[in-house]
């Protein structure tokens, strides 16, 4: 797939015996990447499971760090789940159905993030790839107002894909620019799910 890529997506898809509905039961038509984050369409969504498939769906949540602990100084931090192929077979001895790519697809099924994940993953975005550690406190000031110790963001990891990480499953940061661009759709285009959140006047954009 690609920025320009059209898919027909209509108000519901049927898939083996069930039928997998949009929110939009009139669908949206054919439409691309853009189209499909600005309006959120499940079908669009549910088509892109089918195409990749859950393991290179977890490849790819992985990087951004979703179903993994964030090492955040917070006690009972719990990893959340991204699941895959091999984690269902070991935790129910079952095969992944193609069915369960749909719905993971869209974040349903297995899927169990935190909102910190998320927002480490978003932040990734915005930073065009860089996923940074979360941190709680920025200094630490004496009675005295002297700075006894200063915390920054400290960078985990690249996974824009550059000559210095030409993987397979690393991502593009013209891609970066393509979710950026389609997420301020989101807020701020004719059709977007949450424009009831935009700020008039149009100086400041949120996505």
């Amino acid at each position: 797939i690609t920025p320009s890529t059209v898919i027909y997506a209509p108000g519901s898809l049927k898939f083996g015996r069930r039928i997998y509905h949009d929110h939009l039961r009139r669908g949206h038509g054919h439409i691309t990447v853009y189209d499909a984050i600005e309006r959120s369409s499940n079908i669009f969504f549910y088509k892109m499971g089918i195409a990749l498939g859950i393991d290179k769906i977890h490849s790819y949540a992985s990087l951004f760090g979703l179903g993994q602990l964030t090492h955040i100084k917070l006690s009972n931090e719990v990893p959340g789940l991204m699941p895959s192929r091999a984690w269902k077979l070991k935790a129910f001895g079952e095969e992944w159905q193609p069915g369960e790519n749909l719905s993971n697809a869209i974040g349903q099924g297995f899927v169990l993030t935190t909102a910190l994940q998320m927002a480490i993953a978003y932040n990734a975005i915005g930073l065009e790839g860089k996923v940074v550690k979360p941190f709680l406190v920025k200094k630490i000031i004496n009675y005295s107002g002297q700075v006894l110790q200063e915390f920054s963001p400290h960078i985990v990891r690249d996974i824009s894909q550059t000559p210095e990480n030409p993987e397979d499953t690393f991502i593009e940061k013209k891609y970066f620019k393509v979710v950026k661009e389609a997420m301020r759709r989101v807020a701020n285009g004719e059709h977007g799910t949450a424009r009831w959140w935009k700020i008039p006047g149009g100086h400041i954009q949120i996505a």
